[in-house]
């Protein structure tokens, strides 16, 4: 005969009779506590039972929270880092049993609203994860303030304690006593202080939790887009109100969905592969993501409305096509204006010539070119309003056209019967600035007619000035009637003469300050060698006066020079 062992009751902790009470109503507490979801209602709980307790003045809680108001915090000297810190969020007192948070004490608001870790003893609670005391608040506070609002509030002991929930710090839980706590070890009080903080840590955790899960819950139902859930032959099994607002709206013939939509369902469902529906109602684009859930047998549907991104996609197209036309009139009309420009710059015994252009991003009007007249050279440049192929295209029938009428005695001959032609063939307002000049390559004798261009430039060997040749008339294109004039110089031995275009003292620096006439004036003063030499150089200082912008308009430059006998 087996004989069973004798019962044994559960073990029950035994307490002084003088402690039950206070074991019972820590319980129900941290019972209470566990059950709370509302970070808001768990902050009313602690304050309102712990204020019921004797003895208990105050108690507050600290949150750990990035630093929002660095600025204008009291404690910002002590602050190390001014990124995370410790923000008061309750603060209740035996006088009122309710949040003194929205009405904290003026001594609190500007000293210990927000407290950095490792300063004072709540934020030395929180840095250290470790309970501090202060024994006798009213004497030993580190500030007069501090002693002084003690003894306002009848407070004489502190206890501020970590709130440490898996390794990370939540905040500081913190109790205002009306009696001095003990110094040495821990009181009875104390150790449940200790256990309520663990615990407080631990359904603060699980409220952020619970909060989490109720924002994610929400996000289907209150999401803008619509959302929703069908089979395959297109039964709504759930739908948010952003879709059942669509759908009352959108006709259509795949059970409770519009037309269109059953065959992806079932594709989705078979393929185990998430699917992709556009579809259009009442002037709008919609994109349907369908998610299948296989071993449920539905589809997870998110749609979105992509009206704007698709009117988007199409303005991006329009301006993608005008970019690549333009880009291709640019090409045009670069290739208009190099085939149009001397390959080489003209040979001569007596003379050294060179000309260069830098075009700009934006195909511009310059052109120059050098022609052959017998013993007199032709030479000339200019600048056609505008931008592009047209520009590039007047240009061209511009050189075509002063071929044509050179070789008279003067050039302001050629310039008259230019303006003629260009205000009879154009409507538009067309225009252009140039220099015309006739240079005797065996006596050096100049004849300079310009309309409305640049000065050309002319430097006197061994001498330091530069003598200037400003036009006289307007451009060419402008008006009727217009009569261009002559200039009369001789290019001595040794002697140097340079012309340009605009694009050569507009550019401008990273300030917006253009290059000018004086600086370009300054580098003819120097020692020049030849004139390639001094398109070097000139070309040299543009570049690093922009810094590496992107020039607006081409840059031409021309130069000639006498030999020395």
């Amino acid at each position: 005969m087996s004989s069973e062992p004798p019962f044994e009751p559960p073990f029950e902790p035994e307490f002084e009779p003088e402690f039950e009470p206070e074991f019972d109503s820590m319980k129900d507490l941290l019972l209470d506590m566990a059950q709370e979801r509302n970070w808001d209602s768990l902050r009313r709980l602690i304050e309102r039972r712990l204020l019921e307790r004797p003895k208990v003045a105050m108690v507050r809680l600290w949150r750990l929270k990035p630093g929002d108001d660095c600025e204008r915090c009291a404690l910002r000297d002590e602050c190390p880092q001014h990124v995370d810190c410790l923000q008061l969020e309750s603060s209740a007192e035996t006088s009122s049993l309710e949040s003194e948070c929205a009405k904290v004490p003026e001594f609190c608001e500007d000293l210990y609203r927000r407290v950095p870790l490792g300063r004072r003893m709540v934020g030395r609670a929180g840095e250290s994860q470790q309970l501090q005391k202060l024994i006798n608040m009213q004497n030993d506070a580190r500030c007069e303030d501090s002693r002084n609002w003690a003894r306002e509030k009848n407070v004489k002991g502190m206890l501020a304690f970590p709130l440490v929930f898996k390794d990370r710090l939540l905040g500081v839980f913190a109790i205002f006593l009306e009696i001095e706590p003990e110094a040495d070890g821990l009181s009875e009080g104390q150790v449940w202080g200790r256990i309520l903080a663990d615990h407080l840590a631990a359904a603060i955790a699980n409220a952020e939790a619970f909060q989490k899960i109720e924002s994610l819950s929400r996000f289907v139902s209150d999401n803008p887009n619509p959302v929703f859930r069908a089979n395959q032959d297109g039964a709504l099994i759930y739908a948010n109100s952003a879709a059942q607002a669509l759908f009352d709206n959108w006709q259509g013939e795949c059970n409770d969905l519009p037309s269109g939509f059953c065959e992806p369902l079932s594709k989705a469902l078979k393929s185990g592969r998430q699917v992709e529906l556009e579809s259009r109602n009442r002037g709008r684009i919609y994109s349907f993501d369908m998610t299948p859930i296989q071993e449920e047998g539905y589809v997870n549907v998110y749609g979105k409305d992509i009206t704007e991104a698709k009117l988007a996609e199409e303005k991006l197209r329009i301006i993608t096509a005008e970019k690549e036309s333009m880009e291709s009139e640019l090409r045009l009309a670069s290739r208009v204006q190099n085939d149009f420009l001397p390959q080489h710059p003209p040979s001569s015994p007596n003379y050294r010539f060179a000309a260069r252009m830098t075009s700009a991003k934006f195909i511009g009007g310059d052109f120059y070119d050098f022609i052959r007249l017998g013993t007199r050279l032709g030479i000339v440049i200019g600048d056609v309003a505008g931008k592009g192929a047209s520009a590039a295209l007047t240009m061209a029938k511009l050189l075509s056209d002063l071929r044509y009428v050179s070789g008279s005695e003067d050039p302001s001959d050629a310039l008259n019967a230019v303006n003629k032609v260009m205000l009879e063939r154009s409507s538009h307002g067309v225009f252009a600035t140039l220099i015309f000049l006739y240079l005797n390559l065996e006596t050096g004798a100049m004849r300079i007619s310009s309309a409305g261009h640049l000065p050309l430039l002319l430097k006197r060997a061994g001498q330091g000035n530069i003598e200037e040749f400003p036009a006289r008339e307007v451009p060419v294109g402008v008006l009727p009637d217009t009569v261009y004039t002559v200039q009369e110089t001789e290019l001595r031995p040794g002697d140097m003469a340079f012309l340009f275009t605009d694009g050569a003292i507009e550019i401008q620096n990273p300030a917006g300050k253009q290059f000018g006439m004086s600086r370009l004036s300054e580098l003819m003063h120097g020692s020049v060698a030849d004139p390639e030499s001094f398109l070097d150089l000139v070309s040299l200082r543009l570049k690093e006066y922009s810094r590496g912008g992107v020039a607006r308009d081409d840059q031409t430059l021309l130069a000639f020079q006498r030999l020395a006998n």
